[in-house]
């Protein structure tokens, strides 16, 4: 049997808020092969680590963070007192030490975050996700050495058509959104699948 990976989604999010680097360490601590991070860009163009498009349920904050700087969103925490880290300290935070599934939330992303994965030398430790296409694409074409991951969440979604240009080591699919026999077969093709199985998960 092959050895079952476990991944931290959000980093260690029942131990610490998520997206932070505390929530890392203790992934880290735990022994995750890999942790999983959201990233988006602040009105001065600084990557952040943040699911949402707003700062409402993870911060003391509140509004787009689209629409305020970095210094601005750093007056806010998660949780008591934790800061929002950048995606350059997630990423210094993660070198040497454990893999990164690096989700792009935001269109138009895909360039700056590889710039900052290459500056950190982490190409070989990140795989980049977006349910974005076009941030995929241009991930392809900018660093085809970094791995590239696809999410499906709307019925029917999933064709092969929909990997054009793309060309994933890895795709994700809510159950319902595709064929699970064309979904599942044809392993030989050395895509890694994953399936969700409840659509009340909060992506």
């Amino acid at each position: 049997m092959s050895n079952i990976l476990i991944g931290a989604h959000r980093g260690a999010m029942c131990y610490a808020p998520e997206n932070t680097l505390p929530a890392f360490e203790i992934a880290i601590e735990q022994g995750t092969y890999r942790i999983e991070c959201d990233i988006r860009r602040t009105s001065d163009a600084e990557l952040i680590l943040l699911h949402d498009a707003t700062l409402d349920r993870t911060t003391s904050g509140k509004g787009p963070v689209a629409g305020m700087t970095l210094a601005e969103v750093r007056n806010f925490k998660c949780g008591k007192d934790v800061e929002i880290p950048t995606f350059k300290e997630a990423l210094r935070c993660a070198k040497g030490r454990v893999k990164l599934l690096v989700e792009l939330k935001d269109s138009g992303i895909a360039n700056q975050a590889i710039e900052e994965i290459n500056s950190e030398g982490m190409a070989d430790d990140c795989t980049i996700i977006s349910f974005d296409e076009e941030n995929l694409r241009t991930a392809r074409n900018t660093a085809p050495e970094i791995d590239r991951g696809f999410f499906h969440i709307k019925p029917g979604s999933l064709t092969r058509k929909s990997h054009r240009g793309i060309r994933p080591a890895a795709v994700g699919c809510l159950a319902g959104c595709c064929n699970p026999r064309a979904y599942f077969g044809g392993q030989k093709t050395g895509i890694t699948r994953s399936l969700w199985l409840s659509r009340s998960v909060h992506l």
